[in-house]
């Protein structure tokens, strides 16, 4: 299901470049730009310009930010 998953993310992410600025953190990323989707590598920068961050799960590295952050984690217990 990863193929379906990364997908998908894909296709929302084409829907709303349109009207929203992209960002996403990749610590790994080659360059600093894809089709228009900016790519950040310092998680602290960031969460301070991000109004909405979406994970897939709750991280402790998201505790200062959980205003922010929208997730399917609920009860973070996601594995």
């Amino acid at each position: 299901m990863i193929i379906l998953e990364v997908v998908l993310f894909f296709d929302i992410m084409e829907m709303l470049k349109p009207f929203v600025k992209l960002i996403v953190y990749e610590p790994m990323a080659k360059g600093n730009e894809v089709e228009g989707v900016e790519f950040v590598k310092d998680l602290d920068s960031f969460k301070q310009i991000s109004d909405i961050i979406l994970a897939n799960r709750i991280d402790e590295n998201l505790e200062n930010s959980k205003e922010k952050v929208y997730t399917r984690d609920i009860y973070s217990k996601d594995e």
